[in-house]
């Protein structure tokens, strides 16, 4: 990223973290040598949006020399607060994002700084955010979800 570019995001970063309960909204945790996501919050009040979850039906039950091992398998699900906000983008590009029904329906959600949020989780993967960081919210075009 141009040196122009990284200075604007940083800005707009650091002005979003004080504006948004969760900016950091993927919870992740570091198991055996391998990152794992834990969760995914709504960036404008915290709200569990996905959260791990026990698979009930399926269990292996295993007996031999005297112990017992039961596994359990887990996944992600969505909660019922999850929904998919469809923004519109002054360049005319459209960018979706998880938000709580709450907060996806609120007049007063910021979301230029939710946009922000999502240009910095890109970024912190290594993904080339240099033609994102321009972009404005000007709508939102859908909210879809449970």
């Amino acid at each position: 990223m141009k040196p122009e570019h990284q200075e604007r995001h940083d800005r707009h970063v650091h002005g979003a973290r004080g504006r948004l309960k969760s900016f950091d909204y993927i919870k992740e945790k570091r198991v055996q040598g391998m990152t794992i996501r834990d969760g995914v919050l709504c960036k404008g009040c915290g709200e569990p949006l996905i959260t791990t979850v026990e698979v009930e039906d399926l269990r292996e039950t295993q007996r031999g020399k005297g112990h017992t091992t039961t596994t359990k398998y887990l996944t992600q699900a969505a909660t019922p607060a999850y929904r998919a906000v469809t923004l519109l983008m002054s360049d005319g590009s459209k960018h979706q994002t998880p938000m709580c029904e709450n907060c996806a329906r609120d007049p007063n959600t910021d979301w230029q700084a939710i946009y922000t949020a999502d240009t910095e989780r890109l970024r912190q993967l290594g993904q080339d955010v240099s033609l994102m960081i321009g972009r404005k919210f000007t709508s939102v075009q859908a909210i879809e979800g449970s």
